[in-house]
């Protein structure tokens, strides 16, 4: 169905992701932590309605823990199959 670099691709890019809403969306959590009255000028407003930075945040921490767990998942797979003496002592 789908190669193994492909599959190997999209959890890279999976992994990419959460790492930058983590960090965009703790930066904004920071910053209205220290200052909570102040209008940040390099901040905007969450684009979901409802919904506050640091739930943003949680979300793309699980996406990003996601995209590790199955990329190291698909490094441990793929070497599985090898036999023992194909990788140099």
């Amino acid at each position: 169905m789908f190669r193994p670099q492909t599959i190997l691709a999209f959890r890279i890019v999976l992994a990419a992701i959460g790492i930058v809403g983590t960090i965009y969306f703790g930066s904004q959590f920071v910053k209205e932590a220290v200052n909570p009255n102040t209008n940040q000028p390099y901040t905007t407003s969450s684009p979901i309605k409802n919904v506050i930075p640091v739930e943003l945040e949680t979300i793309f921490v699980v996406v990003m823990l996601v995209g590790f767990g199955t990329l190291s998942y698909g490094v441990v797979v793929s070497r599985s199959d090898k036999p023992t003496d194909f990788y140099p002592v």
